[in-house]
């Protein structure tokens, strides 16, 4: 028979290979779901900036026809202005 250090030592490495199997088991999964999470996030994101894209498209930004004399607009473009008045006293 084998003497009782030797039975303990080794259901205590059977009871540690259980537990460390366990433990792996479950820091593999849950990177397998981190990384399934990260990419069907990656993917909606891909979704999203590509429906932007067509959406930009579809509805391009309207420049004003007129330029109008408002010098507290921070968008205001004075050699835009100029033009168009050059232009309508050419016409």
């Amino acid at each position: 028979m084998a003497s009782p250090i030797f039975n303990v030592a080794r259901w205590t490495f059977f009871a540690s290979g259980i537990v460390y199997g366990f433990v792996h088991n479950s820091k593999l999964s849950g990177e397998a779901k981190a990384k399934e999470a990260q990419a069907e996030f990656d993917h909606k994101a891909k979704l999203i900036e590509q429906a932007r894209a067509e959406w930009r498209k579809l509805h391009p930004k309207k420049e004003s026809a007129t330029a109008s004399l408002d010098l507290e607009n921070p968008n205001f473009d004075i050699a835009k202005y100029i033009e168009q008045s050059v232009e309508q006293l050419k016409a």
